[in-house]
């Protein structure tokens, strides 16, 4: 006969204790086997218990303490008790039901949740699961973002089981050169499926990913001529322009010209593309002007003519022609 049908333990160390004594005296010594149908979840002691004819309806007491586990669940087992002698042998007791209240919570563990990859280089971040999983868990990676396509990871998939849930597991985040000088965001998204209800869709953190652009940004270009001046009588001059810039563009980019200063439409008249084409990948970019210088008696001093420029974004300095 047991004191009670069923225990309830925690855990975390949890204990608790019931008795167990004979229904009837016997005609000889008895023994009672106790024993656990999972040790995983509970253990019972002693695991045997000795009665005879002169205490056989004395309550003994039975330990129970509950292990210990790495499990995200309640779960339950049953002590069992079988006797054997004298009259009692062969007889099988009632069993006592044992619920083990769970202390563990399911989750995956990142560390760190922030990187930061230059351009070109790599990052690295672990994953490891917070609980033992009853079956293998796949963690699968993507990555979502704006101006990250340079950016790869490895590996793709990650699998966890009841043997490795908790070593940590690495993924490497690598950025490749590319021909822009912007910098980008990426997340990297995480996404769980396993036959274990626990860990199957659980939701994961993502990792953001900055990822540093080594690329310069164009801010200035500075105009140059092959010609620093020209006189009247003189025939027509062509002047080469040259545009360059303070770091290689990424994108086509367009200087516009302007043509000015203190030498007016009466003293020269000016032919060509009053523009600069600077391609991407390009630091420095060229136009011939032809410039024709207009006589007159008039006794002027030297009159400068101002070559300006123009482009969106970025300061341009001018060169003069005098």
């Amino acid at each position: 006969m047991l004191s009670a049908t069923s225990l309830e333990l925690d855990e975390d160390a949890g204990q608790d204790t019931y008795t167990v004594k004979l229904l009837t005296v016997p005609s000889g010594p008895v023994t009672v086997t106790i024993a656990s149908r999972d040790p995983t979840i509970a253990t019972p002691a002693p695991l045997s218990l000795r009665f005879t004819d002169s205490d056989w309806d004395q309550p003994k007491p039975v330990t129970v303490t509950a292990a210990d586990d790495f499990i995200d669940s309640d779960r339950t087992t049953a002590i069992t008790h079988h006797a054997a002698g004298s009259d009692y042998a062969g007889v099988t007791g009632p069993e006592l039901e044992v619920i083990l209240r769970d202390d563990d919570t399911a989750g995956v563990i990142i560390d760190p949740e922030e990187l930061q990859v230059a351009e070109p280089g790599e990052g690295h971040y672990t994953l490891k699961l917070a609980s033992e999983p009853t079956s293998p868990v796949v963690i699968s990676i993507s990555r979502l973002g704006d101006n990250v396509d340079n950016l790869d990871w490895g590996p793709k998939r990650l699998t966890f089981s009841a043997a490795d849930w908790n070593r940590p597991q690495r993924v490497t985040v690598t950025a490749s050169q590319d021909e822009d000088a912007l910098p980008g965001v990426a997340l990297m998204r995480h996404t769980a499926t396993s036959p274990d209800p626990v860990y199957s869709g659980i939701g994961i953190d993502d990792v953001e990913v900055l990822l540093g652009d080594d690329d310069q940004v164009v801010t200035s270009a500075v105009l140059t001529l092959s010609d620093e001046e020209i006189a009247e009588g003189e025939p027509s001059a062509l002047v080469t322009v040259t545009a360059t810039l303070d770091a290689v563009t990424t994108t086509d980019l367009s200087i516009t010209l302007s043509v000015g200063g203190t030498a007016t439409a009466d003293d020269y008249t000016v032919g060509g593309t009053l523009a600069i084409e600077v391609e991407a990948g390009q630091q420095t970019g060229q136009t011939t002007l032809t410039f024709a210088p207009l006589d007159d008696v008039v006794v002027e001093p030297t009159e400068p003519i101002q070559i300006s420029g123009s482009a969106i974004g970025i300061t341009v300095n001018g060169d003069t022609l005098d």
